[in-house]
């Protein structure tokens, strides 16, 4: 999956934004986004990661680089850990 955006305002806002998601191997996948500011002429949000498909749980891990102010930014490590299936719905009953 590959996504790409553009967003011009007048005299404030030039941006590009690429994103992408795709398999490196059996159940891995990596992933990135790119958020950049032609207008302040730097990085907005950049992040890379990498993810783990275990069929009905995921594990996905990334460094995210984030602009805070005009000349400061923070970093920061992200684990997430997804559970598919543990709630089972009801079923449905007709009302005939």
């Amino acid at each position: 999956m590959l996504n790409v955006g553009y967003s011009y305002i007048s005299q404030s806002t030039e941006q590009i934004d690429l994103s992408a998601q795709w398999p490196l191997a059996r159940r891995w996948f990596g992933m990135f986004r790119y958020n950049y500011s032609y207008y302040d002429n730097k990085l907005v949000e950049g992040l890379a990661g990498l993810e783990y498909n275990g069929g009905c749980w995921l594990v996905r891990g990334a460094v995210q680089r984030l602009a805070t102010k005009d000349t400061e930014s923070t970093d920061s490590f992200f684990i997430q850990l997804e559970l598919n299936g543990l709630a089972a719905s009801a079923p449905t009953r007709l009302p005939f």
